[in-house]
C-alpha cells in the first residue's frame, strides 16, 4: 500500500509496510578486532622494541595471533634488565642486522636480548607464522633498532 502520490510536487513518498512484505535479514557484522594491548604492554616492557607497531602487524599476520602474543608473554624473562651490547655483539650479527641474516642468526639474536625461558616454544610459535623467516627479521631488528 501506498501512501502519498509520487507525481505530485513535494510529496514524500513512502511505502506502508504490510503482513505480506518480507522481513529483510540483518546484515552481518565485522568481527571486532581482538584487543592484544595487555600483551602488547607486557611484551614491549621487557622487549623494549624500537619498532613496536610494526612488530605487532607482522605477529597479527599469523594464523593464530592470540596463541603467539601469549607463548611470547609467557616465556619472556622477568628480569627486565636489558644488557649493554658491545660493538662485537652488533659486528658478530652486522649481516644479520641488515637483513641477510638466517632464521638461526634472528633467534640467536632474540634470544641473547629477550632471554625466553622456553625458546623452543618460541620458535615453534613463530615457526607457524605464514611470514616466519619476515617475523624472525622484523623481531630481531626491532630489539636492537635497525
Amino acid at each position: 500500500m501506498f501512501v502519498g502520490d509520487p507525481r505530485s510536487p513535494g510529496s514524500t513518498f513512502k511505502r506502508k509496510w504490510t503482513a505480506n512484505d518480507p522481513i529483510p535479514a540483518p546484515q552481518p557484522q565485522p568481527a571486532p578486532k581482538p584487543d592484544y594491548s595487555a600483551y602488547q604492554s607486557q611484551i614491549q616492557g621487557i622487549c623494549n622494541f624500537h619498532d613496536p607497531s610494526g612488530v605487532w602487524n607482522v605477529i597479527e599476520q599469523h594464523s593464530d595471533p592470540n596463541a603467539l602474543y601469549r607463548k611470547l608473554a609467557e616465556t619472556l624473562s622477568r628480569d627486565k634488565t636489558r644488557d649493554n651490547y658491545n660493538d662485537s655483539f652488533y659486528k658478530k650479527f652486522a649481516g644479520a642486522l641488515s637483513g641477510k641474516g638466517s632464521r638461526d642468526e634472528y633467534k640467536e639474536i632474540i634470544q641473547t636480548i629477550c632471554k625466553f625461558h622456553d625458546p623452543s616454544g618460541v620458535w615453534a610459535a613463530l615457526n607457524r607464522h605464514g611470514y616466519a623467516d619476515d617475523l624472525y627479521r622484523k623481531l630481531a631488528q626491532s630489539l636492537v633498532g635497525k
